[in-house]
């Protein structure tokens, strides 16, 4: 009876009306009214790892412009002269696309529920620019919680505000593009899990506030279990055992909580993440971006618990924000990259075919050469041109990160702005920049319908 009143709670607060409540589901309730202070999370040993070579533009075109001002190289436009001796400005801008396509992004958003699923690379797995998108949301719609947070390994810092998280033992990271059978095997809704196998291997997690607190990892023929406790109460015992997703899903008082597991030790454990949840109203967007992922990456997943995972998430607005480690490719072309563009989205369609869809283009990017002198990535642009015209084909909107930071060479006058709004490579955005940006997508996502 637990088990049904969970999962109808959980789709009630999400979805105009309740999805079918999925058998993988365990639950339980608890009425602690105060979480434990977390304990202090070790830092493992790790070995020195070496040097990582400066970025460099490869065979990409690029354009040589000087941060202060002097004379560009020879064929550089003026305005991406202009663009990067200038000073540092949002513009922010419009989503593009066919009218319906934008229409039904900001009327997903307007609902009393919305659910925003929300993948990418570094660029939203370092945390700022998504938390800031969902902070402006969330102040048109209220505050459903901070979504889902990620299953950490040893020493791995992760940016979600107003929550903690530990690992402990030797948590390995799985991918599904690393995978030896791509497509073969299931890797939750990131694509990424965190394994395990003895009983040495745990971790916890501590939010300021939370009324649900949903622990999903993936089943196996093999995989083991968990003693899962909350505020420090007797563990219970969590089954992973199976195939498919698993949850298991914490009914509590709101307030701060700590959620602590530990492994059995009788056989390995796939953990996905925690999704953390507030109340029954407000946007929740669930942050399942992974550092050095690229579209394709959509290519690798299982399509079959892929879909029971987001059946069950029952998103109102998917956002994919791609194009930065594709740019690192010398071997790509305008041609190849709207082909995997389409590929790419013909696999999510297969998956979500009906949801409101935003893509979002990469920032703008440069190689510093010396202190003045850079080296400006033409492909960033041509790169948000086919996401945007290939998007089209399949009802997804576009809003781009480079016309937002002011067009291409903007990245030289954000770096060199006070303070940095890009970190020392030029690629990714400090988190002064980070926040900027996630508050002006955020602004053109929630503009009337």
């Amino acid at each position: 009876m637990l088990e049904y009143l969970f999962v109808v709670a959980v789709s009630q607060a999400h979805a105009a009306s309740p999805r079918a409540v999925p058998g993988w589901a365990q639950a339980w309730s608890f009425s602690t009214t105060a979480a434990p202070t977390p304990p202090q999370c070790p830092r493992p040993e790790r070995a020195a790892r070496e040097p990582r070579p400066e970025p460099a533009a490869r065979s990409w075109p690029t354009w040589e412009v000087d941060g202060a001002g002097g004379a560009p190289g020879a064929g550089v436009p003026a305005e991406v002269a202009h663009n990067a001796a200038a000073a540092a400005t949002l513009v922010g801008g419009e989503l593009s696309g066919n009218p319906a396509d934008i229409r039904r992004v900001r009327e997903a958003v307007a609902t009393a529920t919305p659910r925003v699923g929300f993948w990418g690379d570094s660029h939203a797995a370092r945390g700022p620019l998504v938390a800031r998108f969902r902070e402006v949301l969330a102040g048109r719609a209220g505050d459903g919680g901070v979504g889902f947070v990620a299953a950490p390994r040893p020493g791995q810092k992760v940016s979600v505000p107003g929550v903690t998280v530990c690992a402990t033992g030797t948590w390995d990271r799985r991918w599904a593009w690393a995978a030896a059978a791509p497509g073969g095997e299931a890797f939750g809704p990131t694509g990424n899990v965190a394994e395990a196998s003895t009983a040495a291997d745990g971790g916890w997690l501590h939010v300021v506030n939370a009324t649900r607190l949903s622990l999903a990892f993936e089943r196996g023929p093999t995989t083991g279990s968990l003693a899962v406790s909350v505020d420090g109460s007797v563990p219970v015992r969590v089954l992973t055992a199976g195939e498919g997703p698993g949850v298991a899903g914490f009914s509590l008082p709101p307030g701060p909580h700590l959620l602590t597991y530990q492994l059995l030790g009788d056989a390995p454990v796939r953990l996905v993440g925690t999704f953390v949840e507030t109340g029954d109203a407000g946007v929740v967007v669930d942050n399942l971006a992974v550092s050095g992922s690229v579209a394709s990456t959509w290519r690798k997943w299982a399509p079959t618990p892929l879909r029971s995972w987001l059946d069950w998430l029952d998103y109102d607005l998917i956002v994919l924000e791609y194009g930065t480690n594709e740019a690192s490719n010398p071997a790509l072309t305008l041609e190849s990259y709207r082909d995997e563009v389409r590929w790419t989205l013909a696999g999510v369609r297969a998956v979500l075919p009906s949801v409101a869809c935003l893509l979002v283009g990469p920032p703008d990017r440069a190689v510093r050469r010396d202190k003045d002198r850079f080296a400006v990535f033409q492909a960033i642009g041509w790169i948000g041109e086919a996401q945007a015209t290939v998007g089209r084909e399949f009802g997804c909107a576009w809003w781009g990160m480079q016309p937002a930071m002011g067009g291409p060479g903007a990245v030289v006058a954000w770096g060199n702005s006070d303070p940095p709004r890009m970190a020392r490579d030029y690629t990714h955005f400090a988190e002064v920049g980070a926040r900027a940006v996630g508050e002006a997508l955020a602004t053109a996502v929630a503009a009337s319908p």
